[in-house]
């Protein structure tokens, strides 16, 4: 998905290292995802979701680039920057966090995150172009209006398919706080993050309200970029990779903050 949206281009020529027979491998090792990511997150080259301080060392050299707010809904918050870094460790790495607030509770948002990926609920983005870049195959016709008790069943270790041949694997598993997917081990690094948090009613006058809940979507891409030109190369595939993972991931907040709500009248 991520792989065709944006700069996936260039991105998904670096991933599909990490799915031949060495990242098979590795993935049915037990502990092969969890020591890998251990050993990025102790360099410096992936954030630590359970750290509160910053995900770049300081002696990175950082790239700030202008955010983009798809939206003038205050119920859409982005982050402020796309940050590229050239670390010590010589890798390139790209940050980026949206949220939205959906009028739900988290735990009725969860099962539509589970059911997410090819040949099952779809990514709640634009069908049209999914089907165009073959990474659009919905079990439901179209991608998910509803919750389908045939998509629930997900667990770590199991992969979400992002198209025939590509897909991510389910990392970590907080039921109904986080769902986090990763490529498998490979040259380029990807994180998929979704987290849910719940929030008090809209006003102090609306305590009986049903709760809500805050649905952040964290990507977080790291490469090697030993010489200048690799870094080049990764700064301009992050750009574009953020323009158009951007559109998908306001669709995919915009649909998700309709639907989830709206399946309760049905």
């Amino acid at each position: 998905m991520g792989v065709l949206w944006g700069g996936g281009v260039m991105l998904g020529a670096i991933s599909s290292a990490g799915h031949g027979n060495e990242g098979e491998r590795l993935r049915t090792k037990g502990r092969a995802w969890t020591s890998w990511r251990e050993r990025l997150i102790a360099k410096g080259q992936l954030s630590d979701p359970t750290a509160e301080s910053g995900h770049l060392s300081a002696s990175s050299l950082q790239f700030a680039l202008m955010g983009v707010r798809w939206d003038a809904s205050p119920q859409l918050v982005v982050s402020r920057g796309t940050r590229v870094s050239q670390a010590r460790h010589e890798r390139a790495n790209y940050h980026r966090q949206r949220s939205r607030v959906i009028d739900a509770a988290p735990e009725e948002v969860w099962p539509w995150l589970v059911q997410m990926g090819f040949d099952r609920g779809g990514w709640y983005a634009i069908d049209r172009l999914e089907k165009m870049f073959g990474v659009g195959r919905f079990a439901t016709g179209g991608s998910a209006r509803r919750v389908e008790p045939e998509l629930q069943q997900l667990a770590v270790g199991d992969r979400m398919p992002l198209s025939r041949k590509l897909w991510l694997d389910v990392v970590a598993m907080d039921r109904p706080r986080r769902l986090e997917l990763a490529l498998p081990p490979g040259r380029l690094a990807w994180i998929w993050r979704f987290t849910l948090t719940p929030i008090g009613p809209a006003t102090s006058d609306d305590a009986e309200a049903d709760v809500r809940c805050r649905l952040t979507i964290t990507t977080e891409l790291s490469i090697p970029a030993r010489t200048a030109p690799t870094r080049v190369v990764a700064q301009l595939a992050f750009r574009l990779f953020d323009l158009g993972h951007g559109v998908m991931e306001h669709v995919q907040l915009r649909t998700l903050a309709q639907r989830v709500p709206d399946s309760r009248t049905r």
